[in-house]
């Protein structure tokens, strides 16, 4: 993440990477990592009823859902060994607030016995633990349930017509924007962040010969061929060059 946020940082505007909303909403445990958990364990859910609502709180061994701004006690996660892993804390606040209390290692109750421990130290209470239901999907097929919103964004809309940015003037946290936008972009290859840039260019050229029709895509594929040739020639690497053409179907526009 440190790498992305520095990558962001450099460039001059936010930047898309891989998460886009879906139309089908599914549930997930906030704390990340596949090595967390066992075969299972990622959908270790005891519902008591539908699910209405997008947070998942518990109560007497039992998941309830509840509107995410309301307000109860909550369970953090700490890295230790046994009982002292999960951290009760009786303030009470809404799900988001919670989850950037405990730093992202909200409670994941992954089995029988972690539920009897959450028992232990909830007894009677209704308290907040790391589940959220949303439509947020990767690109590239991860089940990473790693989210990184900037405190106060929507993120439990009613349609998939959003895609993740991350937000350059706000430390690479995300935010859903319009997926027609016009941002640059990360890729992701062997362990390398790369930021692509997408920019156009007006392009005035003169023919010699007055018989060619510079709206022939031969001629076209011709110049856009020495324009190659010209870019490879300054050093520049990785660089894509393409005609956009107008409502008209035509590339240029005679003058």
């Amino acid at each position: 993440m440190n790498e992305v946020v520095k990558l962001v940082e450099s460039g001059r505007d936010d930047a898309w990477f891989g998460l886009f909303e879906a139309e089908k909403r599914s549930w997930h445990w906030s704390l990340t990592g596949r090595d967390f958990y066992k075969e299972r364990e990622t959908d270790f859910y005891h519902w008591d009823a539908p699910q209405s609502h997008h947070c998942g709180y518990y109560k007497q061994e039992l998941f309830y859902t509840l509107a995410c701004h309301q307000k109860l006690p909550f369970i953090c996660f700490d890295a230790k060994e046994g009982t002292d892993q999960y951290v009760m804390v009786d303030e009470e606040r809404g799900w988001s607030y919670a989850l950037e209390y405990c730093r992202s290692s909200y409670t994941s109750v992954r089995n029988d016995a972690e539920l009897q421990i959450i028992q232990s130290l909830a007894v009677n209470a209704s308290v907040w633990v790391g589940l959220f239901r949303d439509s947020w999907v990767w690109s590239d097929g991860a089940d990473s349930s790693f989210r990184n919103w900037l405190p106060g964004t929507s993120v439990w809309s009613d349609t998939a017509d959003s895609c993740g940015v991350l937000l350059k003037n706000e430390s690479s946290r995300w935010g859903g924007l319009d997926c027609t936008e016009m941002h640059p972009f990360l890729c992701y290859s062997n362990s390398m962040l790369v930021e692509t840039k997408r920019m156009h260019f007006k392009v005035r050229i003169n023919l010699q010969n007055s018989a060619l029709d510079i709206n022939d895509t031969a001629v076209q594929d011709g110049v856009l061929e020495q324009m190659k040739l010209r870019v490879s020639k300054t050093g520049a690497k990785d660089v894509q060059l393409r005609w956009k053409k107008q409502s008209d179907g035509n590339v240029f526009d005679k003058e």
